[in-house]
């Protein structure tokens, strides 16, 4: 079922959670991420499925400020971001160990299961300017409901199994997936 709450967790006491600002649309099966600019943090909610069960290409950012208590104060309220390129639910993400780019990989699209690799980056400047890519690498099987690592300045995919080897992808990136039936 779709939600529209979003909470952030008490870092002092480990068990207490603060509801803070309501997305913009209900939703559920989506990716979330984190970028860095300076002091600003930006948090995205892109993707996934809404009220009525239809997948999305919407996302939402919402600008926050880290406070010693929580790890962020959702000061501000959700606004619309740049759709990302394709219809996606069920997207791995990982943000670059930088903080300057939060990747989304596989997920279902109305294709089917995804190889595409999406990345939401901004520009720094008196006004923060976002938008998505498709980057020229995919991943070496489709994957939906899987996780995503990044391994400092190398996004990985893990499908979450025990037996997983190294999959090369051209001298580019290495990937980790299933080896059972691949």
């Amino acid at each position: 079922m779709p939600l529209e709450e979003t909470y952030s967790l008490n870092i002092k006491e480990m068990d207490v959670w603060n509801w803070e600002a309501a997305l913009k649309v209900p939703r559920y099966r989506h990716a979330c991420g984190v970028l860095k600019y300076g002091n600003k943090r930006i948090v995205i909610a892109a993707g996934g499925i809404d009220n009525f069960g239809h997948s999305e290409n919407s996302v939402e950012t919402m600008e926050v400020t880290e406070e010693p208590v929580s790890i962020f104060h959702f000061a501000q309220q959700w606004e619309y971001g740049p759709s990302m390129p394709m219809i996606l639910k069920d997207g791995a993400s990982a943000t670059s160990s930088g903080g300057k780019a939060v990747f989304i990989t596989g997920g279902t699209s109305l294709d089917g299961t995804s190889t595409s690799v999406l990345k939401f980056y901004c520009i720094d400047g008196p006004v923060l300017q976002c938008s998505w890519t498709k980057v020229d690498y995919e991943l070496p099987v489709p994957s939906a409901k899987g996780l995503a690592l990044m391994i400092p300045q190398l996004p990985m995919a893990l499908k979450g199994y025990p037996n997983a080897r190294h999959c090369p992808e051209g001298n580019k990136k290495t990937f980790i997936h299933k080896l059972e039936g691949h």
